[in-house]
């Protein structure tokens, strides 16, 4: 991807394939300068933001992770990334009510059935989700 994204650099898309792919390779801050090139060159982004947010969360900054994936979810409500992430920063500070909240949106995405069960397993112990 950083060939396609040095050759074309007017292409969004790749250049944002080549920063998940430096985060897929452990290489999170590179990957974080080059998601926040985009963010701030715009348009505003709820995928892109979500990224950033998980670039943080890999870099062990919880609460700038949270802030990123807050404003995805400003973005889009339903960002799957975001949510998912948020339901379980908050249900590790112990904060259920909330984590709830954004699980039962989780709920709501297609195709997040395994995020779900994930926070499940976290949030209720193993076999007790809310609709079991």
């Amino acid at each position: 991807f950083q060939w396609l994204a040095d050759r074309w650099p007017d292409r969004r898309w790749y250049r944002y394939r080549y920063a998940v792919a430096l985060g897929l390779a452990g290489q999170y801050r590179d990957s974080l300068r080059l998601l926040q090139v985009m963010h701030e060159e715009g348009p505003a982004s709820a995928l892109i933001c979500a990224k950033i947010g998980f670039a943080h969360l890999q870099l062990r900054d919880a609460a700038l992770a949270a802030q990123y994936f807050s404003e995805a979810l400003l973005l889009d409500a339903f960002e799957p990334q975001a949510l998912y992430h948020m339901a379980r920063l908050r249900a590790i500070e112990g904060d259920l009510d909330r984590a709830e909240k954004y699980l039962e949106r989780l709920r709501q995405v297609d195709d997040t059935e395994r995020q779900v069960e994930d926070l499940e397993r976290m949030m209720y112990g193993p076999g007790i989700g809310n609709n079991q």
